[in-house]
Parts: C-alpha cells; structure tokens; sequence
C-alpha cells in the first residue's frame, strides 16, 4: 500500500487542488480496489467537492472494508444524512455537522497523517468461535462459485482462458441460458489466441 501516494493525495486536499488528489486516489483505488485509507481520503475529497453520491459511495465500500471504525462510521452516517436530505427544499449541508451533537467531528486536516496511520493499521480480527471449513469442502465449494461478473472481471483483465473456462460451467449450471455462455466461452477462446 503506497503510503507516498496517500500522504501526496492528503496534501493536495490540504491545498485546495481536488482534481489532483481525486486522480492520485483514483489510480490507487484502481491498483488496489480494497485500499481503505484510499477509499475514506476519496470520500472527503469528494466531499470537499460537493458530489455527495460519491462520497456515499466510498464510505459505503470504506465501511465494508473496515466494519466499526469509529472515523468511517461518522463519516458514513453524515454521508447518508447529507444523502437523505438533499433531496428537501430546505437542504443546508452545515446543519448536516451540526445535526448530531454527540457524535465525533469530522476529522480536520491536521489528523489526516493520524488517520492515515490508523487505516492502514487497522484489521479485521478473526472470530476464535467460528468452526475451520474442512480443506476439503473449501476446494470444492471455491470450485463451484462462479458469476457471469467474475466472468467479465476476468475478460476485462485480459485473463480470457479464465473467463472461458467460468462461461463453461455457467453453461453447465444455467441450462436455459447454454447457448449465450458457451458462445461467451468460444468468444473468449478466440481473444486468448489472438491476443
């Protein structure tokens, strides 16, 4: 996870110069889709922007990433309230700060590198009460999990034997829908010898 890249988005939001930092978020985002530090710097860029459907986005994926932090659950909740309310007449995006008194102000620029910090340093603990999956059943059942989306994920990342190989056992779980996948796989087949 590149920390100079985070550190030179948080400066360029300190300055005022969103686009930059939008862009330097972007392409780690792009690189690293599970980047949380990234996800939360791009939500209050956007923020700072005004596209608050786009921040939503982010802190939704940040909270996905990260359940119960305690900067990404204020963030998130302000970005829903904000959400919920622009669509009145009367929408005032301060009274948002001000609607819950209780809850942690939004960081300033000052804590970014704290948190930075705490971002990257924070994990997801494992619960000891939860039964280990036979290795086993995991081969077979990681085996038999396929979408048309990670078909395309894969097709998209030029990974075409892949996505061939995922059409065909769509093929072979969709019978209503055969034909479509198998002709996806031979499309695929043909991008792999072409490529």
């Amino acid at each position: 996870m590149s920390v100079p890249d985070l550190l030179r988005a948080a400066s360029a939001m300190k300055s005022g110069d969103l686009d930059s930092a939008k862009s330097v978020l972007s392409d780690l985002i792009t690189q690293v889709p599970g980047h949380i530090t990234a996800h939360v710097l791009m939500a209050q860029t956007l923020e700072m922007g005004l596209d608050y459907d786009g921040a939503l986005s982010h802190w939704k994926k940040a909270a996905y990433l990260c359940p119960e932090n305690e900067v990404i659950e204020s963030g998130l909740r302000k970005s829903v309230l904000r959400h919920l309310y622009a669509a009145t007449a009367d929408y005032d995006p301060v009274s948002i700060e001000e609607a819950s008194p209780d809850e942690a102000p939004t960081p300033e620029f000052q804590d970014l590198d704290k948190l930075i910090e705490e971002l990257e340093t924070a994990r997801i603990v494992p619960d000891p009460e939860v039964d280990m999956i036979p290795q086993s059943d995991l081969d077979t059942e990681i085996e038999d999990v396929v979408s048309e989306t990670l078909a395309r994920i894969y097709a998209h990342q030029k990974y075409f034997l892949e996505a061939a190989d995922v059409y065909e056992k769509l093929s072979d779980q969709h019978p209503e829908q055969r034909e479509m996948f198998k002709a996806k796989a031979q499309e695929m087949r043909l991008k792999t010898k072409s490529a």
